[in-house]
């Protein structure tokens, strides 16, 4: 291995092993494990909402489960089954079960209760579900009953 200070003021070097050449920065590895961490950080802060509002769609009515929907998935839901969102979502049985996962990246959230997959997006007014009633397909994306464009 070969190092060779460029700039000792940023301590930058290079590296060569095996023909790869590493350019390392402190501030820019500062800078990356800072935002790394701030946003872990905030996706805990945002999992007890998120498991809110997971479990109150898993257990709700279904008037209240329809206030829980992303306007694509309440849009999608009565348009494909030309029936009132409250009629449409009493045909998919509340699942209830208890949390066993949740996985937050950004905007965009997916719960796995005991017998359910929900996923969730945040919106202006808080976290939405997007799909719901969603079963695993291999390495295909996820088969949902519910679920927006």
């Amino acid at each position: 291995m070969i190092r060779t200070a460029r700039a000792p003021a940023l301590a930058r070097f290079e590296e060569q092993d095996c023909g790869v050449e590493v350019i390392m920065n402190p501030l820019r590895t500062v800078a990356v494990c800072g935002a790394a961490v701030l946003l872990t950080g905030c996706a805990g802060m945002q999992r007890p909402d998120v498991e809110r509002v997971a479990a109150d769609f898993a257990t709700g009515d279904p008037a209240a489960r329809c206030a829980l929907l992303a306007p694509a998935a309440l849009a999608s839901l009565e348009h494909d089954d030309s029936q009132t969102c409250a009629e449409a979502v009493a045909d998919v049985a509340p699942s209830g079960g208890q949390v066993q996962q949740t996985q937050i990246w950004g905007d965009e959230a997916q719960v796995h209760l005991a017998d359910d997959t929900l996923f969730l997006t945040r919106t202006g007014s808080g976290w939405k579900v997007i799909a719901a009633g969603c079963t695993a397909n291999g390495d295909a994306p996820y088969n949902c009953r519910v679920e927006g464009p």
